[in-house]
């Protein structure tokens, strides 16, 4: 008897729908071990190629297991994921049209980028940046570091990063093709507050340094009258910023 119901769950299990949902169980459990900070952090463009793959092909093999059951709504969250996708491409065209990309190595292996087209954003939001010359069909987040125009500080790290800083040493001042997406983010209104006071450490001064300058800057418009900017780096000769406010 028990023989019995072993060799039904078996062939249960066999059926072509569970082994649909056994893939998408599998593709979920990928995508959560390469969630996980150690991966994400050292192999962040392996942990985006399986990420956006992994997604895919949870939503088709949800869809397949239980069709009348999952299939409406994967159809809804695949649109919608579609769209996501056309409208960042379409928002990626406009903004590169015309656009280019100046690379200036820093010290402390950081490269800073400023693009040409002027795109107005909210110091301290972030933004999609891609770079052909560096590498194809690749667009990495980073914080925009100014509060007037559109600049980015890279620390490098490993991968797109560090080929990008590696480009700019043999070639300083360099201006090439780049593609922008953004900005993004929901940056608190910090004019609202009278006083503001800001910390960071190493590159986090790519977030707080935009906006201790755009206080500065529109001191008399905003509620401001004081700003503490607070910032700790490891050696001041790898300093990525030289203003004063």
């Amino acid at each position: 008897m028990g023989s019995l119901a072993v060799q039904q769950k078996a062939a249960k299990l066999a059926k072509i729908q569970q082994i649909y949902g056994w893939v998408a169980v599998s593709a979920l459990k990928i995508i959560y071990i390469t969630s996980l900070q150690f991966f994400r952090k050292r192999f962040y463009e392996l942990f985006y190629i399986v990420h956006v793959t992994m997604f895919v092909v949870t939503v088709v093999f949800l869809g397949l297991h239980k069709p009348h059951k999952f299939a409406p709504v994967m159809y809804a969250v695949g649109t919608f994921w579609c769209i996501d996708r056309l409208l960042k491409i379409t928002r990626m065209m406009i903004h590169s049209h015309n656009n280019t990309a100046t690379l200036i190595p820093l010290a402390g292996l950081a490269t800073k980028v400023v693009l040409s087209k002027p795109i107005w954003g909210q110091p301290g939001s972030h933004a999609f940046l891609s770079i052909p010359k560096i590498r194809n069909f690749q667009s990495h987040p980073f914080t925009i570091s100014s509060s007037n125009g559109v600049e980015f500080v890279i620390k490098a790290q490993n991968g797109f990063t560090l080929d990008l800083h590696k480009y700019a040493l043999k070639h300083p001042g360099v201006k090439v093709k780049a593609m922008f997406d953004g900005p993004y983010g929901a940056v608190p209104d910090f004019g609202r507050f009278n006083r503001v006071v800001l910390f960071a450490g190493g590159s986090g001064g790519t977030f707080t340094f935009p906006i201790a300058m755009d206080l500065v800057r529109n001191m008399g418009r905003f509620c401001t009258v004081a700003v503490e900017f607070i910032w700790v780096i490891r050696d001041e000769r790898r300093c990525m910023y030289r203003k004063r406010f």
